[in-house]
């Protein structure tokens, strides 16, 4: 048993799960960054469908008074 904990511990430390408050941190890190990058794609959508395309106005040459 203790042997099985030790092969454990090792492969751990190979896939870098070494730290448990670390390898937390960085989980939590990470969805927080997947998270922001949705939400920004998310009101870039919107902003597509529903904004008005700016207008480009022709300029008119003087006008006539009468």
């Amino acid at each position: 048993a203790d042997e099985e904990a030790d092969e454990a511990d090792e492969e751990a430390k190979k896939l870098g799960l070494g730290e448990e408050d670390e390898a937390l941190k960085s989980l939590i890190h990470s969805n927080q960054q997947s998270r922001a990058k949705q939400m920004n794609s998310f009101f870039a959508d919107l902003e597509a469908k529903y904004a008005e395309p700016e207008k480009k106005t022709k300029s008119k040459g003087k006008s006539k008074k009468k």
